[in-house]
């Protein structure tokens, strides 16, 4: 015996009318993107463990082990001709060792802290001089212990200290800047899209683009996934920087989603979810609250209720 269609049509019809009509659950507000903060004023979003792989890369290696030479060179200087260079050489080879651990040690327990308490902001050289810190400590604790402490200059090694700390600070800012892939801050995305910037080429991370070229901007994690004419690039970024990169090429539909004007299909509704149609990247989710932008984009009659 065969269900009566009817009946069943009639009873999913009211399936859905209940989950539609049901209370909605309360949301938990979501925590406040943390961001890490460089000395130059710049930031990028604090992502503990893609931080810790930029440093462990081995172009990353190669750059500490040649700054750590450098480094023994400057230690090399009159105030410390007292000290044997074989205790020189073992101090410059903590560091290079040390600092590479300490300062992993110190993300990983900043990015914890930080969560905890729900902070927005993290100031890199706080991270930086506590690493150096640590570590000169530590080598010369060990320095004491080979050649004792009586051949040690504490004025020397607080001099020692402070150079080491400085150095290590403009390392870590200038390898952020010009090697790690990392967007400055701008202020809060405003309500009406900046001046249009043509088909002039954006920097999105380290990547150089046609604006024009770019379908949708995802955020996944950390990072963004930027869905353009050549395929797919990753960076670490925020979705606002990135959008107002682009100007007023494209517009945020989603808190995690940005899509090109000219890649706008249909707006529907997938239960309780809006979502959009894109000519070339798939469908995206659009949020309650952008509904309407996104509409009067497409005009009144490219859409469903």
């Amino acid at each position: 015996m065969y269900p009566n269609p009817t009946t069943t049509h009639a009873a999913s019809r009211g399936h859905r009318e209940m989950k539609m009509n049901a209370p909605e659950k309360p949301r938990q507000s979501a925590a406040p993107e943390l961001r890490i903060v460089f000395l130059n004023g710049s930031s990028a979003p604090f992502a503990s463990h893609e931080l810790v792989s930029l440093i462990f890369r081995p172009r990353t290696l190669w750059i500490m082990c040649f700054f750590t030479v450098a480094l023994s060179f400057v230690s090399l200087n009159p105030l410390r001709s007292g000290l044997p260079y074989w205790a020189t050489a073992i101090m410059t080879l903590m560091d290079f060792i040390l600092f590479a651990v300490a300062f992993t040690g110190m993300l990983l327990l900043t990015e914890t802290v930080a969560r905890i308490y729900r902070l927005r902001w993290v100031f890199e050289p706080a991270l930086t001089l506590s690493a150096c810190a640590l570590v000169g400590l530590a080598a010369y604790g060990l320095s004491a212990l080979i050649v004792g402490e009586s051949a040690l200059d504490r004025e020397v090694i607080l001099l020692d200290l402070l150079t080491r700390a400085l150095l290590w600070e403009g390392l870590v800012t200038l390898y952020f800047l010009f090697v790690a892939p990392v967007v400055p801050a701008q202020t809060a995305l405003p309500d009406q899209p900046p001046a249009e910037t043509g088909p002039e080429m954006v920097k999105l991370g380290q990547f150089t683009i046609d604006p024009t070229q770019v379908f949708r901007v995802e955020s996944d994690g950390h990072y963004l996934t930027i869905h353009h004419m050549g395929g797919e690039d990753r960076i670490l970024a925020a979705l606002s920087d990135v959008a107002l990169r682009l100007g007023r090429l494209g517009m945020i539909v989603h808190r995690s989603h940005w899509v090109a004007y000219r890649e706008m299909g249909r707006v529907w509704r997938d239960g309780r979810t809006l979502r959009l149609d894109t000519h070339n990247a798939g469908t995206v989710p659009v949020s309650r609250e952008r509904v309407a932008q996104v509409r009067s984009k497409l005009g009144e009659g490219n859409h469903e209720a």
